[in-house]
């Protein structure tokens, strides 16, 4: 009996045990997962935070991006902007830098720095932009991020667009108050999404519309759904089809301030002119996670090589291909240029020019005067 006693007990300590390394297998899975944070369980999984247009100030942003060799002023999606006092450096991800088709400038010297994971990037290339945010605009410098494989249309706003807008971040209300009244005549109030409290437990903020929260419940649920019925992993990186607006309906509101404020008396900031011309649409397609079969794999999308023109030139004229009169000006022949340079390897003869696959390559050694049906 006694033995039997022991074995039970055994038991028991041993669910015990296992129970515990699930729970520490569950929160290792959450802090390697960054779109999983809540720890509060439902149906044996992590909630999924809300999309990032939902997310602490998210802010509407206009930039003078270049179209087929003319300037345009486009609307960023909302959602890819976001204003972060901890940030001493602008950032801008790859993939909206080759949207806009920024000019890139090579740094004096690499510059590495600290991730918010935790992690280290360094970067060679940074740009001039124009930027404007509710009437405000400013040219900004942004480190441009190194590519990585999904990568997703962002724009970080760090602590140097903030020192020139003369940026005041009200945390109780989630605005943010820009503008230089000798620069722009005015300052500006611009309201993102609201936070609270949460009523459970505190590890992070609530929203405060419930509206939204009903929206944002609804779009993680429908997500949810597209991806079992793709067969997705669900910590896969959903990816936005175009970095542009296609309307103008955002959650962030803009109204003009017109006391005059305590914050004014900050030195005064360059002001560049505003582009004159109104923001519309422009079109550029973007990567997509969704597929018409399903399968975990994606096609990829390549980005405009950033090879020298000189080089771009002299391969185009080696494979004596012509541009059609389709194409009258040398800005947009060049762009060509760079799409035919960009996937060159589609016309290749030989190995060495292809490039890597998951499909195999057997090659056979033939003795000399081995024939073909041999």
């Amino acid at each position: 009996s006694d033995r039997i006693q022991k074995t039970n007990n055994g038991r028991k300590w041993k669910e015990k045990k296992r129970n515990v390394d699930a729970a520490q297998v569950l929160l290792s899975s959450k802090q390697r997962d960054h779109e999983k944070f809540e720890t509060k369980m439902k149906d044996g999984e992590f909630e999924t935070v809300q999309p990032h247009q939902y997310k602490s100030f998210r802010i509407t942003v206009q930039v003078e991006a270049n179209r087929k060799g003319t300037t345009h002023c486009v609307e960023l999606k909302t959602g890819f902007t976001h204003a972060d006092q901890g940030a001493d450096v602008s950032l801008i991800s790859d993939s909206l830098a080759n949207a806009l088709s920024v000019v890139r400038k090579l740094l004096p010297q690499p510059m590495k720095f600290q991730t918010a994971e935790g992690g280290s990037t360094i970067t060679r290339h940074f740009a001039s932009i124009q930027i404007g945010v509710a009437g405000i605009w400013r040219k900004v410098d942004v480190l441009v991020l190194p590519k990585i494989k999904n990568d997703t249309y962002s724009l970080l706003l760090g602590l140097p667009w903030l020192y020139q807008v003369k940026a005041r971040i009200d945390i109780p209300t989630f605005s943010l108050r820009i503008g230089d009244r000798e620069i722009d005549g005015k300052r500006v109030d611009i309201a993102t999404t609201k936070f609270r409290q949460g009523k459970n437990q505190s590890i992070r903020l609530a929203i405060d519309d419930e509206q939204i929260a009903k929206k944002i419940k609804a779009e993680i649920d429908a997500n949810l759904r597209e991806m079992k019925t793709l067969s997705v992993p669900k910590n896969s990186n959903t990816q936005l089809d175009d970095p542009f607006e296609e309307s103008s309906d955002t959650d962030t509101t803009v109204e003009s301030y017109s006391e005059k404020s305590s914050d004014d008396d900050e030195n005064q900031t360059e002001r560049l002119n505003p582009s004159k011309q109104a923001c519309h649409q422009v079109e550029v397609q973007g990567q997509s996670t969704k597929a018409n079969f399903p399968t975990n794999r994606r096609p990829v999308r390549r980005s405009l090589s950033n090879e020298p023109r000189e080089l771009i030139e002299t391969w185009f004229t080696s494979c004596q291909a012509k541009i059609g009169d389709l194409v009258p000006d040398e800005e947009s022949r060049f762009q060509l240029k760079q799409l035919l340079y960009t996937y060159k390897d589609i016309n290749a003869t030989e190995i060495s020019d292809l490039p890597a696959t998951d499909l195999y390559v057997h090659k056979v050694k033939l003795k000399e005067g081995t024939k073909p049906h041999h």
